[in-house]
């Protein structure tokens, strides 16, 4: 999909236009960056060739219903068929720079749009659809000179994408994996080392990185409530790392007991994973219009609950074992002190007397 923006005394022309689909169903362009704030233009084309406009009001996750100013925006003719051969399709249409529920700035303005191959339920702009099958997010720098070649747009989903990979990375892999060290493999002779090493140089490194990419994405939008709940959380976690920093520079080998901070710091890192994990979904419900990577999730959480569980179960089968070998030691123990101090007639005794009853 292409989308070419003109600006001229105050009023906005869009030019939508798809190609190379042979089923094609509708299309939406929404100001905002979030369905839960987008002001949403909703077009598709009829069977008897003419094409619907809908304004549509923001309703994350739920179809959104027709915003009762419709005469805000207003289709214009097209030069190119509105349904061509290859299968492409074009809409232009204008708005006013400023309504009531958005407004083109001269700076850099989100957009969201989605896509759908299955066909509105009529004509009508209160019509109903389906939900799409791909969708994006966009940034247009209004500051700049206009191209009528192509677009006026920086990859803001490129940025979308890398932070949430890498944040994913560092908050469901890697920070899963130091977790399983300190908490499974204590046996291991350097678990402290390699519980260290993840959290420092992959969770914390790949952390920052995440930061970096999105403050580069909210240099000039409005908070939201995954870029509050990050701080927070950053915050917690920046605790947690300076908290285990404590701990192995006070740590005494001499030691009989555990200290109350060590048991601090094994809860609050529990919390702070779990809280990380939450923030998460919210990252996905803000930027994306997508439900997979939702649904993928929600899978991988599934994954790591069945090796927290398979590994719990591990620990309590092998704990229970070494349990009943020591109190097996201890009865071996007790044989062998009972067999030396035994008098030769109770050893005698005892070895003679089930066949001497069995004589009897």
């Amino acid at each position: 999909m292409s989308v070419t923006l003109n600006l001229a005394q105050g009023v906005a022309e869009f030019l939508l236009t798809t190609q190379g689909s042979t089923k094609f169903g509708w299309l939406g362009i929404g100001i905002g960056d979030s369905m839960s704030n987008a002001d949403i233009v909703v077009v598709w084309p009829n069977p008897d060739g003419s094409t619907t406009i809908s304004r549509r009001l923001p309703a994350p996750h739920t179809l959104p219903q027709p915003n009762p100013n419709q005469s805000a925006v207003k289709l214009l003719p097209v030069s190119n068929p509105v349904r061509g051969a290859d299968g492409s399709f074009s809409a232009r249409f204008t708005r006013p720079l400023v309504l009531a529920e958005s407004s083109l700035k001269t700076t850099t303005t989100g957009f969201i749009w989605a896509c759908s191959t299955q066909s509105p339920s009529g004509s009508n702009l209160d019509a109903t659809f389906v939900k799409h099958d791909n969708s994006g997010l966009w940034k247009f720098d209004l500051s700049k000179p206009l191209s009528t070649s192509s677009p006026r747009s920086i990859p803001y989903d490129t940025f979308v994408y890398a932070h949430a990979s890498v944040m994913f990375v560092a908050w469901a892999i890697s920070m899963p994996i130091a977790l399983i060290i300190a908490i499974f493999f204590r046996s291991l002779p350097n678990w402290v080392r390699i519980h260290w090493g993840i959290q420092v140089f992959a969770t914390t490194l790949l952390t920052i990185a995440g930061v970096v990419l999105g403050k580069i994405m909210h240099a000039d939008k409005p908070a939201n409530l995954h870029t509050i709940y990050a701080i927070p959380l950053l915050s917690a976690f920046l605790a947690q790392a300076l908290l285990g920093g404590l701990i192995h520079y006070l740590y005494d080998p001499n030691r009989t007991r555990r200290p109350i901070r060590n048991w601090i710091h094994r809860g609050f890192g529990l919390l702070v994973f779990l809280a990380g994990l939450v923030q998460i979904p919210l990252g996905i419900m803000t930027y994306t219009l997508d439900d997979r990577p939702f649904y993928a999730y929600v899978g991988w959480l599934a994954l790591l609950l069945a090796v927290f569980i398979g590994l719990g179960v591990r620990a309590f089968v092998r704990n229970r074992k070494k349990k009943y070998d020591h109190v097996n030691l201890d009865q071996a123990q007790m044989s062998n002190i009972h067999g030396v101090w035994a008098t030769e007639e109770e050893e005698e005794g005892d070895a003679f007397a089930p066949q001497g009853r069995a004589m009897k």
